[in-house]
């Protein structure tokens, strides 16, 4: 089924789930930024008279551009800080009960004026003092889930994608991912319920016309197309049906383009508005990278206008009203989503291409603005459950090959600060996962030579393994550059917290065991290229799903 029509009702559906969840979850209350935000050049006080903001229109058409140089780790928007509840989103006829200078929504207790979003966190009280969702911040890690322990990650030269199992290590299907004979599959992102999407970044034919295909992660929510009592899908890598034959594959949606540009869909996340019991509703959101287009690659063009697609999760349907243009921008690359329905956005190509005016970008669902943040390293991106947005790859100011440097960046969403690794020198760093479970306590980080990088979440401290890609002479090294050819480009975390990689130069994914420091190898299709939440862990994460 492809392009369903959108109906009112799933979009009012939409809102009444969000709602629900922020009233009756643990969830806290959003910080103030709101509009296109930039950082004065030269403060990092709390006057907001430089800030330049506007609000986002749901068809997109407004915003300016700017820069800034915040000067060190601090890294959020130039907002008033004080205990101001008078952002752009805030009902103008707010009453503040309790007299904090915080109104609801952001102010998530508005009884208590010991309670508002940016209040220092006071260990031991029964409530959440600074409206981030946790009492005392502290991490409440996801029960284990046996029915959802696969990783699903697209072989980009065969047109397929894998479906592993995490626990066994077994490959138990491989789907094609477009009608077409090459559709270049990338990012994959699986919701709460266990059904993926992968986005195909363009088609090798005219026009580049990008797609994203679901496939159900359950054989029960498969559908009987052909009406013979069963149903026919793939039950392993060698077992590859013709594009329309697996009812598995529920439904692809060919994305519109922007103007007459191809939009390059890269960043692929779903929403987390999903029922994690049943897998109905919930939207797909995809980012356009048309910086790239512009100039054939050759020279990214930094200030064009980039566009965030909302697919209906059930039918595919493009939900034209919720597409929000982002201006001023080059490559909506990676993206995940947060607990309060913000949709995070680096924006770069390799290295945030605005990383002092903004190259992580927020997308606030709900209120319809976006707030630009500097971005220190980008091209991975991950959110844990604390709020903190994780950046990794190359600094915006790294210099080229063989001197490239990259670092991985913690920014605190509630605050606005930002803590950064020590500068890691000659390595290109690449997708970025936060840990659970047997990895709790770390993020993940894979690199184009081979290595896997372990970031300490409190002390920020690196450790590096080698891993088989290491060690693997068959690897496609250029001695003159001294790097290799996407060694490893993506990194997630299973349900049991084993750390998975994906090598496109060695047709492998790689499980990974932090205790025992440990790997295990699962060969896959032709050139895997996948960074993101490939096992649905980080959304899972977010949203607390037990």
């Amino acid at each position: 089924m492809i392009n369903i029509n959108k109906t009112d009702s799933f979009k009012a559906a939409y809102l009444l789930g969000i709602s629900f969840i922020l009233v009756f979850s643990i969830w806290g209350c959003s910080d103030t930024g709101s509009g296109i935000n930039f950082n004065d050049n030269n403060s990092n006080d709390s006057d907001s008279s430089n800030t330049l903001d506007s609000s986002l229109s749901s068809d997109g058409n407004d915003g300016s551009d700017g820069s800034s140089d915040n000067n060190g780790s601090d890294d959020g928007s130039d907002s008033d800080s004080s205990n101001n509840g008078s952002g752009d989103d805030t009902p103008p006829d707010c009453i503040d009960n309790d007299k904090d200078g915080w109104c609801v929504p952001h102010d998530c207790d508005d009884n208590n004026a010991s309670v508002y979003p940016t209040a220092v966190e006071t260990k031991g009280t029964p409530y959440d003092d600074n409206c981030n969702g946790l009492t005392d911040d502290i991490y409440v890690p996801p029960a284990p889930n046996t029915e959802l322990s696969y990783i699903w990650i697209a072989n980009s030269y065969d047109g397929t994608v894998s479906k592993v199992n995490t626990k066994t290590l077994v490959e138990e299907a491989r789907y094609k991912t477009c009608p077409y004979s090459s559709c270049d599959p990338s990012r994959t992102s699986v919701n709460r319920y266990g059904d993926m999407v992968v986005t195909n970044r363009f088609y090798s034919i005219p026009g580049g016309v990008s797609s994203v295909t679901k496939i159900a992660g359950f054989l029960k929510d498969c559908v009987d197309v052909n009406g013979d009592n069963k149903i026919t899908t793939s039950t392993g890598p060698t077992d590859i049906k013709p594009w329309g034959a697996d009812e598995c594959v529920l439904w692809n949606t060919e994305l519109p383009f922007i103007t007459d540009l191809s939009p390059r869909a890269r960043a692929t996340a779903w929403d987390g508005t999903e029922d994690p019991d049943t897998g109905e509703g919930g939207y797909v959101l995809i980012g356009s990278c048309i910086g790239g287009e512009l100039n054939d690659y050759n020279e990214w063009e930094i200030n064009t206008i980039n566009r965030v697609y909302f697919l209906n999760g059930n039918t595919g349907a493009v939900e034209t009203s919720m597409t929000k243009d982002i201006p001023s921008s080059a490559c909506l690359y990676g993206g995940a989503m947060d607990r309060l329905h913000n949709f995070w956005i680096m924006d770069g190509f390799g290295f945030p291409s605005n990383g002092e005016g903004g190259g992580l970008v927020k997308v606030d669902i709900g209120a319809n603005t976006v707030t630009r943040f500097q971005a220190q390293c980008g091209y991975g991106i991950s959110v844990d459950q604390l709020g903190n947005v994780w950046l990794g790859g190359k600094k915006y100011n790294s210099p080229g090959v063989p001197d490239h440097v990259s670092c991985v960046q913690k920014f605190n969403s509630t605050t606005g600060k930002s803590t950064v690794t020590t500068d890691q020198t000659g390595v290109f760093l690449r997708g970025i996962a936060v840990g659970a479970g047997v990895s709790d306590g770390f993020t993940w980080a894979a690199e184009s030579l081979g290595h896997l990088y372990r970031i300490d979440a409190d002390t920020m401290d690196v450790k590096i393994y080698e891993t088989p890609v290491t060690k693997n002479t068959g690897l496609k090294c250029d001695s003159l550059k001294n790097t290799c050819d996407n060694g490893l480009v993506g990194v997630a975390v299973d349900f049991d917290g084993y750390v998975w990689m994906v090598s496109t130069t060695e047709d492998s994914a790689y499980k990974f065991d932090p205790v025992n420091e440990t790997f295990e190898t699962v060969e896959i299709g032709h050139l895997p290229y996948t960074y993101s939440d490939m096992t649905g862990m980080q959304l899972r994460n977010v949203f607390i799903v037990h």
